[in-house]
């Protein structure tokens, strides 16, 4: 539905349609008052004629002065004649008022007269000539005018007003005070405000629940595949019956909260109604508050590895295959880890429910973009539900199912400015392909430097740090160095170190100078990187974001 301003709404519904009645009343006037005019003149016409045809004829004829002028006098008394001139071929015979025009050529009208001439019958030589006023309307007829167009104004200003007092009596308020607590002037404002703040926090108990029921949801999830792994430990070898009745306790204690989560969790009709869209956007920004740089290798083993375990006391225990490229262990994306292992325990289970005996979990690298395609040989997935198979709260063959599993998996692959998506693979078959935006180190310039400083205590990172920047820039220099002192004598005696890159290791070996120091120590922060382990430590990142310090992740270079 289009909306509009007040004003305009005003303008279109009143003032437009009075001024509209006002402009057809005008036309109505003019015609009215046109008309009246025209019949006034043709009635004062007929009127001077009558006269002159009764009286003046009788007067000419007998030369009878006093009535000729008393005649003329009964003319512009009562017939609305301004001024009178008779003549008889060049001679004057009367005038009114004295010294009034000459003969034979009557004086011209002005733009208020007109003139009315007649020549009595019988007599050819007179001539009168009657000037009379061009416009002439009665007093009550400009009366009715008057009060006809004064009623019109004081409608329009009714009009005005009503819009006046609606904006500063009802919306002015309803704009600043509606969650306010003084009373307005109109009670039903008052209700209306009661009204809305039920809803608002109606609204925000409704959020509040929705983000419980988000939260309970994934950690149930979370917690169910930590507890299917400690159910597997639980029969490992313990070292001491202490040990393994603490264990038993642990875990017991999960279980504990399990339930209780399951307890406050209502079923999926209901949190259909409670958990919306926006709950979920603001649970997701809240969660990629943590996203970091993850070390694509060790996060897709370490998902394998736990589902492995997992599996061990399951009836079905499918083959998982990790297939990867060489170098993948030097590959980072930025993600919540935590988030996007489980996205890969859930898709893996979805494969296990599916009867799957092989599931393969290929990584490639494909542009600057890592690829993931999870594929197994279980029950395929229809082709009319492969649509809707990532909406919220889809599901299908599961008793304790959600539907938010795939919904979340998408939405938050998404929200790392990647994409999850469901192939066109065989029959046979179902692949899920998972597509990250890689992590790319800060780019080193090397073509306008001195060339390239490192200080680590590792004679292999020197040399990886030599091969990568002979394969960018085969020209550039490297000079290395193991301590801060040896560099520091280095960097005091160069006349140009302001060209060089400088490649600090955040933890060489010096307890007393970590790699920051080093850095603010030189004052190099606008040509130095940070080459660390330790790239995910929040009081680290937050280091070099406040110096614009590129951070390099040490396995990025191995």
């Amino acid at each position: 539905m289009q909306t509009t301003s007040l004003n305009k709404w005003f303008f279109r519904n009143t003032r437009l349609p009075l001024f509209a009645l006002a402009v057809v009343v005008a036309l109505v006037q003019v015609c009215f008052s046109y008309y009246t005019h025209n019949k006034s003149k043709n009635e004062q016409i007929s009127a001077i004629e009558s006269l002159v045809a009764t009286v003046a004829n009788i007067g000419i004829e007998q030369g009878n002065r006093p009535l000729l002028e008393s005649s003329f006098q009964l003319a512009i008394q009562e017939l609305g004649v301004n001024s009178i001139l008779v003549c008889e071929k060049e001679r004057k015979l009367f005038h009114q008022p004295m010294g009034f025009g000459s003969c034979p050529v009557p004086p011209k009208v002005t733009s208020m007269q007109s003139m009315i001439q007649v020549t009595p019958s019988g007599f050819k030589d007179f001539k009168l000539y009657f000037y009379v006023d061009k416009f002439h309307f009665t007093t009550p007829f400009i009366i009715l005018n008057l009060v006809i167009f004064l009623m019109l104004g004081i409608v329009l200003a009714i009009i005005h007003n009503i819009q006046t007092r609606l904006t500063k009596d009802i919306l002015e308020p309803l704009e600043r005070d509606l969650s306010g607590e003084d009373d307005l002037k109109i009670s039903e404002l008052n209700v209306i405000r009661e009204k809305f703040k039920d809803y608002l926090e109606s609204i925000e108990k409704r959020a509040a629940a929705g983000a419980i029921l988000e939260q309970n949801m994934s950690i149930s999830h979370n917690i169910q595949s930590i507890r299917q792994t400690l159910e597997v430990l639980r029969s490992g070898a313990f070292t001491s019956d202490s040990q393994r009745s603490r264990f038993e306790q642990i875990s017991d204690q999960i279980k504990a909260i399990m339930v209780k989560i399951a307890e406050q969790t209502p079923d999926k009709n209901t949190a259909e109604l409670i958990v919306s869209d926006e709950t979920f956007y603001k649970h997701m920004e809240k969660e990629n508050e943590k996203k970091t740089k993850v070390n694509v290798f060790n996060l897709f083993e370490t998902a394998i590895e736990l589902k492995k375990i997992e599996l061990q006391k399951s009836k079905n225990q499918p083959k998982i295959n990790f297939i990867h490229e060489p170098g993948i262990n030097k590959k980072f994306i930025e993600a919540v880890g935590p988030e996007l292992r489980d996205v890969l325990s859930n898709l893996m289970n979805n494969s296990i429910q599916a009867g799957a005996n092989n599931i393969d979990i290929e990584v490639k690298l494909e542009n600057e973009n890592l690829v993931c395609l999870l594929r197994d040989d279980g029950c395929s997935i229809e082709a009319e539900i492969r649509k809707t198979i990532f909406e919220r709260g889809f599901t299908k063959g599961k008793e304790d199912g959600t539907g938010y599993g795939l919904y979340h998996a998408k939405k938050f692959i998404e929200s790392w400015g990647g994409d999850i998506s469901l192939s066109e693979a065989e029959e046979a078959s179902t692949e899920f392909v998972i597509t990250l935006p890689l992590w790319q180190t800060p780019q080193m310039r090397l073509e306008h430097t001195g060339g390239v400083v490192v200080l680590d205590d590792e004679d292999s990172i020197h040399q990886m740090w030599r091969n990568k920047v002979s394969r960018l820039n085969p020209s550039a220099t490297v000079r290395s160095f193991k301590t801060y002192a040896d560099l520091y004598n280095w960097f005091e005696s160069c006349d140009d170190a302001h060209r060089y890159i400088f490649l600090i290791d955040s933890d060489f070996g010096d307890e007393n100078m970590p790699g920051e120091k080093v850095i603010d120590e030189l004052g190099i922060n606008e040509s130095a990187f940070l080459v660390t382990n330790h790239y995910n430590k929040p009081a680290l990142v937050q280091w070099c974001d406040e110096r614009a310090i590129g951070v390099v992740p040490k396995a990025a270079v191995c």
